[in-house]
């Protein structure tokens, strides 16, 4: 069975560096990444993403479906970088999706990639210390991210979250 290392923060707070840093000791490893060069400015961001991981790494990229995407891990660790723009996209494909459908995707995510992997880190960004944002469809979204980021929290070995590149354990 899988160990899951959840990993939160604020954006730019260091998540995936230190999830890399965590991953140096193993050989085989598979980044499932869902950004999506929407602008420049991100594909800078994605490219400079990739410059960071080890090439011998596999990378699997999702827009949607992240459950089917278990079949093609071939490795024992696993990174998920990052649920959020996960759960973006999938909004933006379903804006009549609930809270409860994603909680029970990533269940059975879970159940599913703990049975073929031995450590699993999920990277979510911790989006819920600002304001209510005036409009429904980011309420909904920080609604969904925010159950999903409770959930994973509950379902996690580890817990941590990263403020101004520090990881404190939780």
């Amino acid at each position: 069975m899988g160990n899951l290392t959840y990993v939160t923060g604020g954006i730019r707070s260091g998540k995936s560096r230190f999830v890399l840093e965590k991953c140096k000791k193993y050989k085989e490893i598979t980044f499932i990444v869902s950004a999506y060069s929407c602008d420049d400015e991100m594909k800078e961001r994605i490219k400079k993403h990739r410059e960071e991981r080890p090439k011998e790494w596999q990378t699997i990229e999702i827009e949607s479906g992240i459950i089917e995407k278990v079949q093609e891990i071939q490795t024992d660790i696993v990174v998920i970088d990052c649920l959020t723009l996960y759960l973006s996209r999938l909004l933006d494909e379903n804006p009549l999706i609930k809270v409860n459908d994603v909680l029970k995707e990533l269940n059975e995510f879970l159940k599913m990639i703990k049975k073929k992997t031995k450590q699993i880190f999920i990277i979510s960004n911790e989006i819920g210390m600002g304001v209510i944002p005036d409009n429904k469809m980011s309420r909904k979204f920080i609604d969904i991210l925010g159950a999903a980021n409770k959930y994973l929290a509950e379902k996690a070995d580890e817990s941590y979250i990263l403020i101004s590149g520090k990881p404190i354990r939780i």
